[in-house]
């Protein structure tokens, strides 16, 4: 299984946006929010839209 780490990585690199949905989803669920966040500013910058 991946983490939500791997998770998001592996699926900003293949531009997987229900895998990056999900890897942001358990970032909430294990309590690591700011991790999401992060995350979340980096794709707006590069102008990916999380509908």
């Amino acid at each position: 299984g991946h983490t939500p780490f791997s998770r998001i990585a592996h699926s900003m690199c293949i531009q997987d946006i229900d895998g990056i949905k999900q890897a942001l989803l358990e970032f909430e669920l294990m309590g690591l929010s700011f991790y999401g966040q992060m995350y979340k500013m980096i794709l707006n910058k590069e102008g990916v839209v999380l509908a």
